[in-house]
Parts: C-alpha cells; structure tokens; sequence
C-alpha cells in the first residue's frame, strides 16, 4: 500500500463513503494517516473483576458465559451479558444492538472498557466497549483515540483502519536525519505510530510534535516560494527619499513622531529605494498612526514625480485618509483626488495621488501607472480583490511599492504564517501626549448611573459619546433577544437623554447619508452617536471620549479594543464603558482582560487562545487554510518552520527530498 493510493482500495470504502472522507480533507491513504486524535480514552488500566470499582475507567479480559436479548418492564430492548474471568462475574448491558448474541456467543473471550456503575441495584458496566480479544486490542485495554468524524464515519472505523494501513504502508522521510537529530525530531513513520497508537500522553506529545512541525513547514515554503518570485519576477519604480527631503517632510508635521513611526518610515524609505517592489505589513493600533507612514512614502512618491494610491475598504476610511493627506501634503501642492462610488473627479491624470474605496477596482487606468500602492485594512478585501489590484498594478511599467496596514491585533505566529510572504513593521506606541482610555465592565444594575455619569460629562466636559450596539434591529431569534439593536436604543437614548442632540448611524445607509452624520457629529452637531460597529474602522473624532458598547460579550476582544480606539484620540482622557450581564466564565475573563491591557499585542494573543484565528481575522478571506494539526499559538515551532523554510527554497539542491514532496503535496486532491 502506498501513501498517495486512494482511500478507495481500502475494504469497504466505495464512492459514497469516499465522499465522506474528503468532507473530512481525506483522499488519499497518507491523508487518513494525517486524520489524528482530537483526545484519547485512557482504558489501560487493566485489572481482575474482583478490583473493579464504581466510576472508574478499566479494562478487563474475560469469557462471555450467557448472552440475551432483554425487554424491560417499559419494554425496551436490552442486551445483557455475563462476563468471567474465571473466579468472578460481572454483568455488562448494550441497547438497541439486538445482533450481540450473535456476535459474542458463550465462550468468547473479549476484551472490555469501559466504567463500572449501576444498572437497578445491581453493579454491571453500561455500554461499555468490547472487541474479541487477540493479541492486539485496538478499542480497548489501552490509550484508545478518538477522531473527529462525519455521519457515517465514526472512531471505531477510524481506528480499524489506521490499524490495518499502519501496518501495510511504509512511509519514506522527506526530512533528512541530519536535521531531525538536530530539531529532536522523531521520523515520519514514527511519528505516525506515536500519535495512533501511543503507550503514554508523553508518546503522543512526540509524535504531534513532529506531524504539526511537517504541516507549518509546507505553509512556510509556500509563502518562502511566493516571497522569491516577487523579487525575481518584479520590477519596481526606485523612489529616493533624501535626507533633505525627509527632514522637510518632518519638520512640516504639526507633531512629533514616536520612535517605532520613525523605524516604519526608515524601514519604507529603504524598501522603496530598491529594484525589488516593496510588499511590507504595517501593523499598528488604532489612532499609533500609521497613515503617517504611508504618507511619507506618498511624499516619496510625488518627491519622485510619481503616482500614489491609497485603497480604503469604506467610504468613510477613504474620506479619512483623503482629509489626513490633504493636511499633511498639501503644503507641498501635491494634488490629491477623492475617489469613491459616489462621485468621480476630472483630470485624474494630473493627480499625484489618488484616495478611495474599492470601486478603484473599475478604473484601471487609475491603479496601473502607480508607484506606491497603499491597501488599508487589508483583511476586510477578500482575496479576489487583492488579486485584481495587483494584476491591474503590474501593468504599468513596472510594479508598485505595496504597503498594506491593519489596525487588527495580530498574533506574532499569524504574522509568521499568514503574512508570511510579507515584511512587517509594527507600531507599538501612540502619539506623544496621549492618554490610556479607562476602561469598565457595567452591569445592569449600573446602567441608571452610569448614564447620568454621562449626562455630567457632556455637561461638564463638551464631551461626545458613542454608543455601539451589534445589531441594527432587534431579532426575533431567542438568543439575541437581550441583544441591543441600535434602532431601538437611539429611541431609547433619544427619552433618556432628552437634553441632548443624538444621531443614528449603521452600515445599511447610503454613503452620502452616513458621510453627512459623521461630519455632523465631527462639528459637535451631535452629542451621542448611536451605531453599529461600523465605526470600528476609519473615525477619527478628538472630541469623542466616551464610547459605550452594548452586549459587550459578543464582539472578540481584538474588535472591542478596536472600538475603544475610536476614543482616545487627543489629550483629553477617555472612557470605554463595555456594558454586559453575561454568565459565562470565558467572557467574563475576556472583557476584564480589557480593562486591564491597552496592548492590542496581547488582546491578540488571548483572543487567539480563546477564540482561534478564525475568528480574529477571518482566514478563509486570506485563502489560507486552516491548521488540521499544529496550533497557531506554538510560536517556537512556526519559527523554527519558517526558518528551515527559507534554507530550503533558496538552496532546493541541498533540499531536494523535501522539494519533491512539497511539489507533490502541492498538487494533490486537497
């Protein structure tokens, strides 16, 4: 049997139940190899009927002395059985399995796992586990593993036919001894026989550690491979910055920038002075200022006599980041262009650089002669969009400096990984003179008097308050019942804060309207905006130092402390006030942890632990597939991947056997 063979030349694997496999990512037999145990059943501990104790975990050997189908007084059909191991007998009892007696006739000897309880007043074991004994067990008298399974697929036959291919199949390493010894790894075919069939957790733990080692290392060479052919294949506008022309840059701002805003520039500057495009992440959080950065690399640019784009997912971050360039460059008469699905501008062609949303994606002669290519939030464009962007850039003469930025947390292993054909910057610090926003879980009980503790600050303050609420209207559906929705609260708000002037504000609105509120509350026409987290990205209000979520338990820890963001933006300080009544644990530990952290760094990593990276940036928006095997939180092992990675795609001579099955991997039914 070998490795790249089919399921289907498994006993009993026809198309239909082959189709059942693939729903579980298996085609081929090395796939049903790679189908490891989410957990283990501990039935090794072995003892004599006579030992047996109420509620534990064992395994006993012993003969099937009588058998019989069983109605009961309700008339359920049970199955009873006595079992000897030849000094004393227990009774054992399935349901619905009325072939049993068939199957255990007296005088066969069984294997039995299971836990020890009762049945009436007599102690008997309650659909226990059972095979015929032989010299192998593999549903009991050991670590017995349980898979993750489909309908009609269960552990049973997983561990049935594991069994049966471990034995046939030899599997040949792909990984040079020389470097397992040097990593203290285990072989593949090792490995395998750990994580399937593992005399103790320690023997698992090996194994696993080896397979998730293989799983990253293929990823790795992915993007490693991705990485080469861009600077192989891509030729780049060179755009210098002088030192004279960035110390004019400089002392035009109207404020001082953080040392990591200085190492992002430097890092940029160097990247876009080369004959290799630049392809760089700058990850910041919310209001550290990275459009800053950007910018310098836009003045570059019209340094350069060159073009730049700037890409925005929403009209609103568009409009920002138009407003923020016009203040920062247009002292030096740069003309800049406003470009949205609401209105288009003449004479584009004598722009330097050009602001808008996706609907760039409809202009081609706009995206192909730039030279620096800004993409904002870049996790919210799906990876189509992407894609057209970059085919439409490349069109040019050559290839733009690509600088995408995100203001979601993201893990340092997601970053390895993920973002792996990418070079990162991150900007760890906020802007001189401003302060940490408080930060406070409110129950219920609170409410009243946290909403007058807002009526003060208004009062008192000129302060401006959002007010975030998940959903638009209210559902129907039970569980979101206690739910705020934004429509309901604004009338709600709108009685209690009778005082003051409230807006309303969500993603179903057209551009122009929403454009308009936020303008209005920008030129404190409003005191409370009451929203959908459609201000998550893209507002920058100074006055707004108060923000309010609702249900706070619902959103993950990276887009609450997103949201929290939208406050703190000048030296006045700010609020978050995270209203909850939830009972979970979990969630309870989430939302303190907010209180205490305003590193989105480790909001990050928790959210990560907690939640998965699913759910963090959405992978399926990355084209990247998710971990079957390794964890995204194993920093060391994502390192050590990476690294090997890197050897191997710029030596592939000296790394021949693990190109091979790279290629092969590659194009392979999964």
């Amino acid at each position: 049997m070998n490795a790249d063979d089919p399921v289907g030349i498994l006993s009993g694997v026809g198309p239909s139940f082959a189709q059942k496999l693939k729903s579980l990512g298996i085609n081929t037999i090395e796939d049903l190899l790679l189908h490891v145990p989410s957990r283990h059943i501990d039935f090794r501990n072995k003892v004599a009927i006579s030992e047996l104790k109420i509620g534990e975990d064992v395994t006993i050997a012993g003969q099937v002395v009588s058998i019989d189908n069983v109605f009961t007084k309700n008339g359920k059909n049970i199955q009873l059985a006595k079992i000897s191991d030849g000094e004393h007998e227990v009774d054992a009892i399935w349901m619905r399995q009325p072939y049993l007696p068939k199957i255990l006739p007296p005088g066969s000897f069984i294997s039995l796992s299971g836990k020890l309880s009762f049945w009436g007043k007599k102690r008997a074991f309650v659909f226990p586990v059972f095979e015929k004994f032989s010299e192998e067990t593999i549903h009991t008298g050991r670590l017995v593993p349980v898979y993750p399974e489909t309908a009609g697929v269960n552990s049973k036959w997983f561990r049935k036919k594991v069994a049966e291919v471990l034995h046939n199949t030899q599997l040949n390493d792909f990984v040079d001894e020389s470097i397992l010894g040097s990593f203290s790894f285990v072989n593949y075919q090792t490995a395998l026989q750990k994580v399937h069939k593992p005399e103790n957790i320690e023997d698992f733990a090996v194994g696993i550690k080896r397979l998730a080692f293989n799983e990253l290392l293929l990823m790795q060479i992915q993007w490693a491979f991705k990485k080469l052919w861009w600077s192989e294949n891509s030729k780049s506008h060179k755009l210098t910055l002088t030192e004279s022309h960035l110390d004019q840059f400089i002392k035009s701002l109207p404020f001082s920038l953080t040392q990591s805003q200085v190492a992002a520039i430097n890092e940029v500057r160097a990247d876009i002075d080369k004959p290799v495009p630049m392809n760089r992440l700058l990850e910041g959080d919310v209001g550290s200022g990275k459009t800053v950065v950007a910018a310098t690399g836009a003045y570059a640019t019209f340094v350069n006599e060159k073009k730049a784009v700037f890409l925005a997912p929403t009209q609103i971050l568009a409009q920002q980041h138009y407003e923020t360039l016009t203040r920062v460059l247009g002292g030096f008469n740069a003309r800049i262009s406003l470009i949205t699905s609401e209105g288009m501008v003449s004479g584009l062609g004598s722009h330097d650089i050009v602001v808008g949303t996706h609907a760039l994606l409809y202009h081609e002669d706009i995206v192909k002669d730039a030279a620096f290519l800004v993409i904002d939030e870049q996790h919210r464009f799906g990876v189509g969009q992407r894609a057209k962007i970059a085919k439409l850039a490349s069109r040019g003469k050559a290839n733009p400096h690509i600088l995408t930025m995100t203001a979601t947390p993201i893990p340092r292993t997601i970053a390895l990984t993920i973002y792996g054909d990418l070079e990162l910057s991150t900007l760890h610090e906020l802007p001189h003179g401003r302060l940490k926003t408080k930060t406070w879980v409110v129950p219920s009980s609170k409410r009243e008097s946290a909403q007058k503790w807002i009526a003060e600050q208004i009062e008192k303050n000129g302060a401006q308050v959002f007010v975030v609420c998940p959903l638009i209207e209210e559902s129907e559906a039970e569980s979101l019942s206690t739910v705020k929705a934004a429509t309901v609260e604004f009338k709600r708000l709108s009685k209690v804060f009778s005082k003051y002037s409230l807006a309303l504000l969500h993603g179903r609105m057209k551009a122009k309207e929403k454009n308009q509120i936020i303008s209005d509350f920008k030129d404190k026409k409003y005191d409370i905006l009451v929203t959908t987290p459609v201000i998550e990205v893209g507002i920058d209000i100074a006055d707004a130092t108060i923000i309010v979520i609702e249900a706070a338990e619902r959103f993950g820890l990276a887009q609450l402390h997103q949201l929290r963001g939208r406050v703190g933006r000048s030296a006045k300080q700010s609020y978050c006030l995270l209203f909850s009544d939830t009972k979970s644990k979990i969630a309870k530990k989430r939302l303190q942890a907010l209180t205490k952290s305003t590193s989105g760094k480790e909001l990050a990593e928790m959210d990560l632990e907690i939640r998965g990276p699913g759910e963090i940036l959405g992978l399926r928006q990355h084209g990247a597939a998710e971990l079957k095997i390794a964890h995204w939180n194993d920093y060391e092992l994502i390192k050590l991947s990476r690294e090997l990675a890197h050897e191997v795609v710029h030596d592939q001579e000296k790394y021949k056997k693990i190109i091979s099955y790279y290629r092969k991997k590659q194009v392979s039914p999964n």
